[in-house]
């Protein structure tokens, strides 16, 4: 699994957006509106293995300097909204720990030190995560058809 970072305008994220099931709070143009309202740098962390991909709409900010002493650093988190993570391949269920794993060291190569996602309700992951910090469950979505 390889992971990197995409900026707005990088043209695969459109392109796997066009092949997954997904939400307009994953889309560039919606994190560039999030990231001029709620502060920070608009990217994706987008992952693709043999059998599948993901992509997790983020922003980045720059913590404040009494929480970084000598050496700078970063959070992400997903804006507010259902931005949560996507993927599509067969291979998915089988590949969500790695994506996970290998996001979390291409983060800290960037100095990320947190983050912070907001799972959709309707679009899960294929398969859980073990998290080796915390997971907080807020209990059901409901979802009311308005037609």
């Amino acid at each position: 699994m390889k992971v990197e970072f995409l900026a707005t305008d990088d043209s695969r994220w459109s392109r796997f957006l066009a092949r997954c099931p997904h939400d307009g709070y994953h889309t560039p143009e919606f994190m560039g509106h999030a990231a001029q309202h709620e502060g920070g740098a608009p990217c994706a962390a987008w992952g693709r293995g043999d059998g599948a991909e993901f992509l997790v709409p983020l922003l980045l900010r720059t913590l404040p300097d009494e929480l970084t002493a000598d050496e700078p650093g970063l959070d992400a988190t997903s804006p507010y909204g259902y931005p949560g993570p996507v993927c599509t391949g067969p291979g998915a269920a089988q590949e969500t720990e790695a994506f996970f794993e290998q996001f979390r060291s291409v983060a800290a190569e960037r100095d990320i030190v947190s983050v912070f996602l907001r799972l959709h309700p309707l679009l899960p992951l294929p398969a859980p995560v073990t998290f080796s910090n915390e997971l907080v469950h807020h209990g059901p979505t409901v979802v009311v058809d308005l037609e």
